[in-house]
């Protein structure tokens, strides 16, 4: 639905609108401040313990690390356990009971950042994985298909994952090269030789490496918009880092087609290198641009990593946890770069979940929420800011039914501020100092009174939560 760009002084008069408490927020509303671009990268199937600057010792991260040495690095980010449910819980800053109904089949109609943001004024721009729309299986599941970039506020994109009914596509792609069921078309490829949704909207072939591809788009939409009067939205979610685990161009494997099994893991540290590569590139681009202090960046990944894949992470031996609401599933890096603004080796030990993106991205914009959009999320921007009276959560909040794909659970948890305490609706209760692994529930009768208190207080909260 398409809202009326209201005007500054409707904006500041309005009572409907969530309140912007940031300083800066406040300036951008009053004309002060130019709003900020925003750039969001999102990096798939790639948990906490992969990074450097989060501890880990098995991948080289350089430039992930850096952005964090000269930003702020958040030590307790939590997403949904798989890519579909964090992507509808961060692109409306909702949790999942209220707008998840399929795997990768986002409910048309639904209003997102893009929406929110184009209608603040921003030029908006997508590239990357979609996975929005729904292959025939999927929209078969939900009875309905998913929606398309112009639907939830992008003009502008290049984007692989999409299934979309009568497109065209090239001769040379018919026959083995496509996965066809009835009218939908998929290509199966998101590393070599892809076929990706232009703004014409065709399917288009290109022999070349799909993430080069798009980080060559996503540098261009910066060059076309770092010098307009209207600020820009980049999101990037990113197809690296998920299976299948195939060479890089830096690889010694590369252009050996027949020479690797895509199932094992051998190149997954060459394809981390490779993700922090583009990640580095981008960064550069911004600041060679001369726009560094007016764009704020951030990077995250949108669940926990393969299950394959062994990592060293301060000390201990972490398996990824993709699918499963545990700590390696839901625990993801969160690193915000802006000069000038997020203070250099800022470390933020304040819990928070994809939730708060959007009201985050509003605040930035300096519009707040509009009147009537409900979000289940808070802004962070002063946390950002580095503000000593910041809001902050009290916990973090999930509920997961990943749907079509069955062996994963169904799940409704939460876990208070300190990190300490996890409870499920179902009564499984945690400590997860003592337990991080989720091995062994605590025992109602071995509770002490402060304990029962505690579990009764979650509880409360998940059911307060559901109910509203």
């Amino acid at each position: 639905m398409k809202r009326k760009l209201l005007t500054t002084s409707v904006l500041c008069s309005m009572a409907g609108l969530v309140p912007t408490n940031s300083i800066y927020a406040q300036d951008c509303l009053r004309g002060k401040q130019k709003q900020p671009n925003i750039i969001f990268i999102l990096a798939d199937d790639i948990g906490y313990e992969a990074f450097g600057c989060d501890g880990g010792t098995s991948y080289k991260t350089p430039n992930i690390d850096r952005m964090a040495k000269e930003g702020m690095l958040f030590n307790l980010c939590y997403s949904q356990p798989l890519s579909a449910p964090s992507r509808s819980q961060l692109m409306t800053g909702k949790y999942n009971f209220r707008n998840y109904h399929g795997f990768g089949v986002m409910d048309p109609g639904t209003e997102t950042f893009g929406n929110l943001l184009k209608d603040a004024g921003y030029v908006t721009g997508v590239t990357g994985k979609w996975q929005l729309y729904g292959d025939a299986d999927q929209q078969k599941l939900v009875g309905h298909h998913g929606v398309l970039p112009r639907e939830v506020g992008f003009d502008h994109y290049f984007l692989w994952h999409t299934v979309f009914p009568n497109m065209e596509f090239p001769d040379s792609l018919k026959g083995d090269k496509l996965i066809i069921k009835g009218e939908t078309t998929q290509r199966e490829a998101r590393y070599k030789n892809p076929v990706i949704l232009t703004e014409d909207g065709k399917l288009t072939f290109h022999d070349q490496y799909g993430p080069q591809l798009f980080e060559r788009w996503a540098e261009n939409f910066i060059d076309e918009n770092k010098d307009r009067s209207r600020p820009f939205f980049l999101y990037y979610p990113m197809v690296l880092m998920h299976d299948p685990f195939q060479p890089t161009p830096n690889s010694k494997g590369w252009g050996n087609s027949n020479g690797y099994d895509p199932s094992d893991p051998k190149y997954f540290g060459d394809m981390m290198e490779y993700m922090d590569m583009l990640v580095g590139r981008l960064i550069k681009k911004v600041n060679d641009a001369g726009i560094a202090d007016n764009t704020i960046i951030i990077f995250t990944g949108d669940n926990g990593t393969n299950r394959k894949i062994y990592s060293q992470w301060c000390g201990q031996k972490i398996r990824g946890d993709k699918g499963f609401p545990q700590e390696w599933g839901i625990h993801v890096p969160f690193v915000a770069y802006w000069k000038g603004h997020i203070k250099a080796g800022s470390v933020n030990n304040n819990m928070i979940d994809f939730t708060d993106i959007l009201p985050t991205f509003m605040d930035i914009a300096g519009t707040g929420i509009p009147a009537g959009f409900k979000v289940d999320g808070m802004s962070i921007l002063d946390q950002l800011l580095g503000k000593k009276d910041a809001p902050k959560r009290d916990n973090t909040f999930g509920w997961y039914d990943a749907k079509w794909i069955s062996i994963f659970p169904k799940a409704i948890w939460i876990q208070d501020s300190s990190h300490t305490w996890k409870l499920y609706h179902d009564g499984k209760f945690y400590n997860l100092k003592n337990d991080p692994d989720e091995k062994t529930p605590l025992n109602d009768k071995d509770l002490t009174k402060q304990e029962r208190g505690i579990k009764n207080r979650l509880m409360k909260r998940i059911e307060y939560i559901l109910a509203h």
